[in-house]
């Protein structure tokens, strides 16, 4: 990203996926826990993404394995502290 202009359309459509998300999952229960997200709605899910960021940026977010196994998405700054 070389202007200002480029990061401005960055995080303009980082926040109207985001929205999307936020959108689609008040539409879920209430009850439903991230962590148990799984078949159709896990799917659904991953559809969404790949229907906002059809290039799989995933704004420029890194996905790190921790020691204790779990998978976080960082920016780099924060990836590099896991490298």
């Amino acid at each position: 990203m070389d202007n200002i202009q480029d990061y401005e359309e960055l995080f303009r459509r980082d926040i109207e996926t985001t929205q999307a998300i936020a959108q689609q999952m008040s539409t879920q229960p209430a009850e439903v826990e991230p962590e148990l997200l799984q078949g159709a709605a896990l799917r659904a899910l991953r559809q969404l993404l790949e229907e906002q960021d059809p290039l799989a940026q995933w704004g420029g977010l890194k996905k790190v394995l921790t020691p204790e196994g779990h998978y976080l998405w960082l920016c780099e700054y924060h990836a590099r502290e896991y490298q």
